[in-house]
């Protein structure tokens, strides 16, 4: 890691918490990498988002949901 610091005395509070957040990053230890799986129940709802969005809207959302205005927020189709 490197950690930019500073000479300048206004810059003394800074300097100080990169230099401590740098030795709390090094004290860090990683363990064994791995593979990461994904569940069937995740692969199952990948494949059924590959082929793009059901409903002409933007983005891909969960089965037949789609979006509320520009906002991330998912609404159920109205019913008939």
């Amino acid at each position: 890691m490197m950690v930019n610091v500073s000479p300048a005395a206004e810059n003394a509070g800074e300097t100080k918490c990169s230099l401590e957040f740098a030795s709390r990053a090094r004290k860090v230890e990683l363990g064994r990498a791995r593979q990461n799986l994904e569940s069937p129940t995740v692969a199952g709802l990948r494949m059924g988002s590959a082929g793009g969005s059901r409903n002409g809207s933007q983005g891909s959302t969960p089965g037949n949901m789609s979006r509320v205005g520009s906002s991330n927020t998912l609404r159920p189709p109205a019913a008939r």
